[in-house]
């Protein structure tokens, strides 16, 4: 069990973590693939969780072989997902706020490490009034290689000054908690059981509620 005494900062996952937008990013996917008439299997578009931009944008070129055509699938998702997040539509997870802020208060420095570029992180941020809230934040702008790459973990440390060991992650996807294991980084999972997820977390939960009031 991971020793909170000796941890200094908090990393958080964005995208289906602290934000309940995996779902709206997948409703875009479809509508995207449907509109240029793409056809895909029915697990095609859940296997997009997770994944950096740069990797999703591979998954559809194997599908259609056409580059312009993936980039214009992107922003039809793109243009789907801020017209949701300006109707409102893109809710904070359960809990997220509350843990942020009571680790705050604790005296925990915070940090969101995410795949997604910088736009779409800021543009969520912004949106719930959260754009100055972490104490750090790197996107998938910030690095060359997304999750399950260590990097972004590895930029967060440095940041923030902070050895791996003394910080946790939390994260709900098994490629940001394969970036995490890589940097060091000791990993609690949230969300739907995952036997692969749980073996390699120290610790795993249905919700950051839970998460909280278990660990800390």
């Amino acid at each position: 069990m991971v020793d909170i005494n000796k941890i200094k900062l908090i990393i958080f996952d964005m995208d289906g973590l602290f934000f309940d937008s995996e779902s709206v990013y997948a409703i875009g996917w479809q509508k995207a693939l449907d509109y240029y008439q793409i056809k895909v299997g029915d697990n095609f578009v859940s296997s997009l969780k997770g994944q950096g931009a740069r990797d999703n944008d591979k998954a559809i070129y194997d599908l259609c072989g056409n580059m312009s055509l993936v980039k214009k699938i992107r922003q039809y998702r793109t243009d789907y997902f801020l017209d949701e997040l300006r109707k409102g539509n893109v809710k904070l997870s359960y809990f997220a706020l509350e843990i942020a802020n009571y680790l705050k208060q604790r005296g925990f420095l915070i940090a969101l490490a995410s795949s997604s570029f910088k736009e779409t992180v800021d543009a969520l941020l912004s949106t719930h009034n959260l754009l100055n809230f972490f104490d750090f934040k790197v996107t998938g702008s910030d690095v060359e290689s997304v999750k399950p790459s260590p990097e972004i973990y590895n930029k967060t440390l440095e940041l923030a000054d902070c050895r791996p060991s003394e910080a946790i992650a939390f994260e709900d996807s098994l490629y940001g908690i394969l970036a995490a294991k890589a940097a060091g980084v000791e990993v609690c999972h949230i969300g739907e059981s995952n036997e692969k997820a749980k073996a390699i977390s120290f610790a795993s939960y249905s919700n950051l509620k839970d998460a909280y009031f278990s660990i800390f």
